[in-house]
Order: C-alpha cells, then structure tokens, then sequence
C-alpha cells in the first residue's frame, strides 16, 4: 500500500476555514486560545511620571468629571493610590500636577443625620458601631468620630435632631428620595475589587468584648487549655467559633460566637467550625 503524503491542512487554518455554526464547543474554545492575548500589565514603579498623571486624566475624561477620588480611581485606573502618595507626597498633589480637583467629602452635621437616620431605620433601632459598613452606611464611623467626638455623642446629637418633627420629615424625604442613589452606591461598593474590605474583612472585636471573652475562659485556650498563669509563652486570640467566611459575625449574640484559643490552635483551626 502507498501512503498518502499529502499534506493535511494546519488545525488553525481548518478552524477558520469552518463556519461558525459547523464548530464543535471544543474547535470554539481552540478559536478563543488562539486569540488569546498575553499581556503582563506595568510594574508602577518604574512608571515615569507623565504616565500616571496621563492615567488620571484618562480616568477623568471616563467619568467626566475634574474632581477625582481614590476610590472611584482605583475602580477605574491601572495603579494603586497609594503609588501617588509615594511618587507625588499627596493624592492631592497629584490631582493638582495632572489639572484636577480632590473630591470633596466633607459631609455637613445636617448630612451626617441624615444617614444616621438612614442607619437607624436599616437596623431597625439604634445601630452599633460593629455594624456600622460601607455597605449600609454612606460614610464611615469615623466621620462621626472626627466630627462629635465619639460615636455615643453622636447618636446623643442626632436623639436631640430628630426630636424636631420638621428634621423627622426632612430626614424621612431624604430617607425615600436616596433610595436608588445608594443603591447605586452599594453596587459600586460591592464591585470594587476588593482583597481591601469586604469579603476579607472580618467584623470589628472591641478591647471591650475581648476583655468579656477572656474573662468568661478564664484566660485559658478553650482547646488544649494552656494558660499565660502556667505558661508565660502562651499568647491568647479571640477566636470566631463560626468563621466570618461562613456566616459568623457580630449579631445579637456576638459573645457567643467568640471563644479564647492559643495561638498554635487559632492558626491551626484556620476556618473550620
């Protein structure tokens, strides 16, 4: 017998010389390999810096605005804020070489009472600062920090506000009228890509909680009950009996979710109930 010699056409050639239609789920998936492109995004830096000052008027004109914040940057730009604040001394800096304006975010005490407001009706009563997230509030706690000193003075604050049955009504409008902006601003929270809060986050353990832990353990691994009283190698953690990962947080019974373990147990349970 003779053999054919007959050169057989090449795979790609054959792949595109089919018709879409006629392509096997597995001849589509060869396709897309072949168009893949292999790209290694640049190293920040060892960026000059008309490149990042270039990216920030590129993510301006995306989102046509001059006034830019880090975070709206960091869900559109190619680099880390942070770069800015090392290359440049400031964020503010750098929108200042690139012609731009900082965001303002100064919120007024009229504001800030209307999101506490907000707060209150999300929860249902008085919030607590472990409950206090992004995703249900428009700033964080600390504004409250900065601004009345505590989060207890302003709660106190908002209590004597809203006692006004104009502020109730005005607070109320504010409340229903929002509604679509944040949810806007929940989206635009969630999706941001985030090893920065939300999913690896795990909630807030106050000195104070901690300190109701130990002392309910007698300060004493709940595992393999080693103590610093017997032991003084021995560092104690507050541990989550069911990790943040699965559902455990900071609810109504936080205390029970928490129990005192040595280090070498706490690392050694990782995430396992």
């Amino acid at each position: 017998m003779t053999r054919d010699r007959r050169k057989k056409p090449r795979a790609n050639t054959a792949l595109r010389n089919a018709s879409p239609t006629k392509r096997s789920p597995r001849a589509r998936r060869s396709c897309r390999a072949v168009r893949l492109r292999f790209h290694v995004p640049p190293k920040p830096m060892l960026q000059p810096d008309h490149a990042l000052l270039g990216d920030l008027r590129r993510v301006a004109r995306r989102l046509r605005t001059d006034r830019l914040s880090c975070r709206a940057y960091e869900l559109h730009g190619l680099f880390h804020s942070e770069i800015f604040r090392r290359r440049f001394g400031s964020w503010t800096e750098a929108l200042r070489r690139a012609g731009l304006h900082p965001a303002s975010r100064r919120l007024t005490i009229e504001q800030l009472h209307h999101n506490m407001y907000a707060l209150w009706r999300h929860f249902k009563g008085k919030p607590s600062v472990e409950k206090v997230t992004l995703r249900h509030s428009a700033v964080g706690w600390g504004a409250y920090v900065q601004r009345f000193g505590s989060w207890h003075r302003a709660q106190l604050a908002f209590t004597l506000w809203i006692r006004n049955p104009a502020n109730r009504r005005k607070a109320y409008r504010a409340w229903r009228g929002s509604k679509a902006e944040r949810r806007r601003a929940a989206r635009r929270i969630s999706s941001r890509p985030m090893k920065r809060r939300a999913a690896s986050g795990s909630p807030i353990v106050t000195l104070t909680m901690r300190f109701r832990v130990l002392r309910r353990d007698r300060y004493r691994c709940r595992a393999c009950g080693r103590s610093p009283a017997t032991d003084p190698k021995t560092v104690l953690h507050v541990d989550h009996i069911r990790p943040v990962s699965k559902g455990g947080g900071l609810g109504g019974r936080a205390l029970r979710n928490l129990q005192t373990l040595c280090k070498d147990c706490n690392l050694g349970k990782r995430d396992t109930t």
